[in-house]
This record gives structure tokens, C-alpha cells and sequence, in this order.
């Protein structure tokens, strides 16, 4: 707290020593008030006031925030995007994906305040509500519980063209045909592990879609009938990538100014083309007309081209020289 200063001058004389004391009491005014100036400070957190919901600390992948990433999933479903907080940052130590809070917020909005993520990113995480938190309490432990969780189900990793996850455009078809959209997960996984039909257990539950990134770029199929889920264990049932069979040989053509929207195509021996999407040629030294061997799956996407099969390709390589996958 700052002293008042009272300032009183009495009997001032009208002596030269006297009028230099005058002038330099408004200097000595202003020192004194600007030593009493300090910053605001956000007020701490009251534990022993009850906020207005509850929700968890969620990742938002391409989001940005008071808290980095971490969002806050209310119970109704509503993602809070923290741009602002008026009361006093928690410790970002204590924060985990799943931990639960308590919250009372303001909405702002979006345009009124800079929230944007300082990395470029190709999702979104989803529709939410720009906040400024008035209220926020943690709940639960301050560490997650590590204990190992049993995985329920089985099913095996499913490429799908369209169709950004949490896994990317890796997806996961239980053993009963369920395709699975994993949105969300518990489980950290190296995206560079996972492969085509690699076996999986796991354990979910079914979020609403609107839970989900949505991907930015255009794409002309629409995946097929799925359920949109968060995967709270998964344990793949064989670590190593089996070795690629080259089951097909063909020739590589670019169709590229055939028709807009087509790329590459393969005409194999038997006479069968099949469609290539141009992101499965991306960093392949393969040039128009080259003979080919591949193995490939078909892709559930309408054809762009009007002339063949859609295809998801698993590998490929020159015929007779080093694979290029």
C-alpha cells in the first residue's frame, strides 16, 4: 500500500533559496507518485471458491493459448479455447491431457484478441469458444495415473484417404468390421510405427464429431461409415514391419494434363489401370513410362481419372533396382 503524501507549505519566504525549493517540489510529486505506480497483477486462485463447470485439459494439436495446446473440454462438450485469464496462471507442471478443472469464464470475441499459434499447421482443432477465464480449479492428482490399462477389443490399422485423426489418416478397423476414427487418444504413438493391416488391441469410447481436427485441405472422397472415438489404450500385437511383397508389375504413366484433377496411373500386365494418389508418389524418383513392380490396396474413394481402380499403394519399386518406399 502507498502512503498519501500531504504536501503543506507554510510561511514560505520569497527569498531565492525559498522559490528554487518551490520548483523542485513538483519533480519530488511525481517521483513519489510513480514510486507508488505498480503493475497489476492477476489475483491469485481462491481454492475455496467453487467455479460454475467442470471439464479436462485437452490437447488441441494446432491450437494456441494462455496454457500452450492444452484446451479445456467442458462435460456439455464445449472446447474452450484460453486466450485470456484474469485471475493467476496454474502451474503448466501440473497440467495434463485428461486432468480435470474446475472453470468460470468470460467469451470473447475471437477477432478482439491475438490467440493464433506461432506454427503453421494443417488442422483444426474442432469448433470452440474463445474465453477469458475468471475462475479455474485443478482436480485430481497432479500426476496421471501410469498404471497399465487392459485393452478390450481387436482390430488392425486402416489407411483412409480422407481423413485427418489423431493418427493422421490412419484409422483402426476392429475384428467385427467397426471402423474406428481415433480422434483423440491417451496413448502417445509414433506415427512413423504404424503401417497398413498392422494388428492392434485396444480400448475406446465414442466422442461427437465435432471432437475431431479438421483437415484444411481439399479432398474428393468421402470416408467411409465410421464411429468417431478417443483410444484410452492401444498395444500393436507385432512391433516390426513385414516385409513388402511385390505382388503386380506395371508401367507408370503421368496423366496428369488429361484431365484436371488426375495424376498418375498404372497399367499393369494384365491390362487393369489403376489410379495413384499424388501424395503416395511424393519423394519418388520415378519418372513417366518406367516399369514398375508394387503392391498396393483399393482405395474407398471415387474415381478422378474415369478410367480405373483408385488405389492406396504400399510399396513400389523400379522393376529390377532398389525398392524407393
Amino acid at each position: 500500500m502507498c502512503s498519501v503524501f500531504k504536501l503543506r507549505i507554510v510561511n514560505i519566504e520569497t527569498d531565492k533559496k525559498n522559490m528554487k525549493t518551490l520548483k523542485i517540489l513538483p519533480f519530488l510529486f511525481v517521483l513519489l507518485l510513480a514510486a507508488c505506480t505498480k503493475e497489476p497483477t492477476n489475483p491469485p486462485n481462491d481454492n475455496t471458491k467453487t467455479c460454475a463447470k467442470k471439464g479436462k485439459f485437452e490437447n488441441a494439436l494446432c491450437g494456441w493459448g494462455v496454457y500452450g495446446s492444452m484446451w479445456i473440454r467442458l462435460d456439455d462438450g464445449t472446447l474452450l479455447h484460453p486466450c485470456k485469464s484474469s485471475v493467476a496462471l496454474l502451474e503448466k507442471s501440473k497440467i495434463y491431457e485428461g486432468r480435470e478443472v474446475e472453470i468460470s469464464y468470460e467469451e470473447l470475441a475471437p477477432e478482439s484478441i491475438d490467440c493464433a499459434s506461432p506454427i503453421v499447421c494443417l488442422a483444426w482443432p474442432g469448433e470452440n469458444t474463445t474465453v477469458n477465464i475468471t475462475c479455474i480449479k485443478l482436480l485430481g492428482k497432479d500426476k496421471p495415473n501410469e498404471e497399465p490399462k487392459n485393452c478390450e477389443v481387436k482390430g488392425k490399422i486402416e489407411r483412409v484417404v480422407c481423413g485427418l485423426g489423431v493418427f493422421e489418416n490412419y484409422w483402426i478397423r476392429l475384428d467385427n468390421g467397426t471402423l474406428l476414427k481415433p480422434c483423440q487418444s491417451d496413448i502417445a504413438l509414433d506415427i512413423n510405427t504404424i503401417y497398413e493391416g498392422m494388428p492392434v488391441e485396444l480400448s475406446y469410447y465414442g466422442i461427437k464429431s465435432s471432437m475431431c481436427p479438421e483437415s484444411t485441405l481439399d479432398c474428393f472422397a468421402e470416408p467411409p461409415p465410421h464411429e468417431t472415438v478417443r483410444v484410452t489404450c492401444l498395444k500393436p500385437l507385432k512391433e516390426e514391419k513385414p516385409e513388402c511383397q511385390y505382388k503386380y508389375m506395371g508401367v507408370l504413366y503421368d496423366w496428369h494434363n488429361k484431365l484436371d484433377g488426375c495424376g498418375w496411373i498404372i497399367k499393369l500386365n494384365d491390362g487393369t489401370i489403376l489410379e495413384v494418389l499424388d501424395s503416395d508418389m511424393e519423394g519418388r524418383n520415378i519418372d513417366n513410362g518406367t516399369p514398375v513392380l508394387l503392391d498396393y490396396s483399393a482405395a474407398r474413394r471415387g474415381s478422378i481419372c474415369m478410367a480405373g481402380i483408385p488405389i492406396l499403394i504400399k510399396c513400389i519399386k523400379v522393376a529390377n533396382t532398389t525398392t524407393t518406399n
